[in-house]
């Protein structure tokens, strides 16, 4: 039903039927025309699959359904083995040693492995390019980088398994730098996982593995969301070895190279002896391997059509409904616009007394200062990088992104908002409604709600809400808070607030236990305003659930149940508000 109404063709009248069974409120002659409009058929659509369940507790989504994912293109390199190579071999039974045979060389294989040349050769091809090299083997990648240096002296960057965390950012940082980074990296297998490098197109594959996952895992590097270009993955064996048949057996069987192999894992599982034996070419002749090939790929074609074929359709409709999706990319990249995060940041740094000197590519170095105020949260005592914009992050492993959501943002927060430093102040106003000399006191409260233990991730994920209360000695709040204005104010003197406080100690007194008062009265119904829409959400969400149940067996009791005893407990918190001062300012009138 969902693809017909998907495609805008019309329904057959046993589908109208089928579908009466699920909505009861059709444009019957548009859906036997095919003429539904946009919006009908969305709403009619999301219904489908509300009553088909699934989607509400589970999602998936696949490749195939997500746009932005770069092509591929394969660029292979026959060499010739070296002499001492092919002697190693015949001396080594175990065929997986084959695939690296710089590793049976004790030393000085890079002064004749004919990759060393190909891959100078790679470099002066593409110049202007960062080139991403992974192989096996630590030892290689090592290797690889001193003959480079010491033969032809050209840099690069080594990122292997024997190097501290800090010392592989640094590396992958320098890789990074399109200013003055190294155009190579040279990666163990480790740099296969984890690492994203979108920003470069070559991937350099100086050996495969045996596991096509872990190919995948090393395309995988280049192959992401935000890159740019087409992937060009280069890939050098040598001829009649068992590199080249493991080549041929990615290339021909799985077509592992070119796209994603979800298939791959299985085949390499249930024929792992036979590819261990057909990779030898002393025990399986040319044409055995090309047999055993044919296999493969007939296996692979096989296992992709029967998943193709028994994926969940309607469990991915539901995984992404564009339009929502929309609408949330849309509000995201407003709120990333919008965002003032920055400015705020670069205040509160040097409000604490944080060092902040600027950095190359839109990114900043803090380090702690003399005469900084107690210790900033999350900030280093050597300092650190921190940049605000995600772009540079992406490059930067090594640089902190600030967002809203990171720690040192939220910790600085609690830090200025928890800390009595800044929370009370005294000023001198002028206003026309009121005689010199006069008390007004501007208090601040936080309310929130403290509903059970168990309940407080759902509810907590409303901000604290802060109420203003203005009180005067002679009841004329309410007639002058519109009026009053920060350019009316003037700070006070410390010596003279001082005085003030201590001649006027009562009033005040007078003034916090009349706005505590009026806090108690207002506050409940000011936080059931608030909460309004959580609790209309909360209450459509159960008569939906409710309904759904009548003709989805799916829709369990306990899933009612559930969002009924958060309604219970929103009620019920919202007669018990919890609330805390949490500013003061004072105004003598003049």
């Amino acid at each position: 039903l969902i693809e017909q109404l998907s495609a805008d063709q019309p329904l057959s009248q046993q589908q109208l039927e089928l579908l009466k069974n699920y909505h009861s409120e059709l444009d019957e002659t548009a859906l036997l025309a095919g003429t539904l409009s946009p919006q009908e058929k969305t709403r009619l659509i999301n219904h489908l699959l509300d009553c088909h369940g699934t989607g509400r507790v589970l999602f998936r989504n696949t490749r195939a359904a997500i746009q932005g994912f770069p092509e591929r293109q394969l660029n292979d390199y026959p060499l010739e083995l070296p002499a001492d190579y092919a002697g190693a071999l015949r001396a080594q039974t175990d065929i997986t040693r084959h695939l690296y045979p710089e590793q049976l060389i004790a030393q000085g294989w890079s002064k004749q492995d004919p990759r060393i040349d190909w891959l100078v050769s790679m470099l002066d091809q593409y110049p202007q390019d960062k080139l991403l090299l992974i192989c096996h083997y630590a030892s290689t990648a090592v290797e690889l980088s001193r003959a480079l240096k010491e033969k032809y002296a050209i840099a690069s960057s080594v990122f292997h398994e024997q190097l501290s965390i800090v010392e592989r950012d640094k590396r992958a940082a320098d890789f990074a730098d399109r200013e003055s980074g190294v155009q190579l990296l040279i990666c163990s297998e480790i740099g296969s996982e984890g690492r994203n490098f979108q920003f470069a197109r070559h991937l350099l594959l100086f050996d495969l593995p045996l596991n096509p996952d872990l190919l995948e895992q090393r395309i995988g590097r280049l192959d992401r969301i935000g890159q740019q270009h087409r992937i060009q993955i280069h890939v050098p064996y040598f001829t009649h070895t068992a590199q080249s048949r493991l080549f041929s057996w990615y290339h021909q069987a799985l077509n592992a190279f070119n796209s994603t192999c979800p298939a791959g894992a299985q085949i390499y599982t249930e024929q792992y002896d036979n590819l261990l034996s057909m990779l030898d070419a002393g025990s399986a002749s040319e044409s055995e391997f090309n047999k055993f090939v044919s296999q493969c790929k007939q296996q692979h074609d096989v296992l992709n059509q029967a998943m193709h074929e028994g994926r969940d359709r309607l469990l991915e409709y539901s995984s992404c409904r564009k339009e929502i999706a929309l609408d949330l990319q849309s509000r995201i990249e407003q709120f990333e616009q919008r965002s003032q995060l920055k400015p705020f940041m670069l205040d509160l740094f040097d409000s604490y007394g944080v060092n902040v000197e600027e950095h190359k590519l839109g990114s900043y170095i803090i380090t702690p200062a003399e005469h900084m105020l107690g210790q900033f949260p999350g900030l280093h005592d050597d300092g650190m990088t921190i940049t605000f914009e995600r772009e540079v992050a992406l490059l930067h492993d090594d640089m902190h992104f600030l967002s809203w959501d990171h720690p040192m943002v939220l910790n600085g927060l609690d830090m200025l908002l928890g800390n009595e430093l800044g929370n009370s102040s005294v000023c001198s106003i002028r206003h026309p409604d009121l005689k010199p000399g006069q008390l007004l006191l501007q208090a601040v409260y936080i309310l929130q709600l403290d509903p059970p233990l168990e309940l407080q991730p759902s509810l907590s994920q409303q901000p604290l809400q802060p109420l203003p209360v203005l009180i005067t000695l002679n009841e004329q709040a309410e007639e002058i808070e519109h009026s009053l204005h920060e350019k009316q104010m003037k700070t006070l003197d410390r010596s003279i607030s001082k005085q003030v406080i201590q001649l006027k100690q009562t009033e005040i007194k007078n003034l916090l236990s009349h706005a505590a008062s009026i806090l108690e009265q207002h506050a409940e119904d000011y936080l059931a305003m608030h909460y309004q829409g959580q609790r209309l959400t909360l209450e459509n969400e159960i008569d939906r659930l409710q309904q759904l149940q009548q003709i989805n067996p799916q829709v369990r009791d306990e899933e009612i149940e559930f969002f009924s005893d958060q309604l219970q407990v929103l009620n019920s918190s919202l007669h018990y508000p919890v609330s805390r001062l949490d500013s003061i300012r004072l105004m003598v009138t003049s």
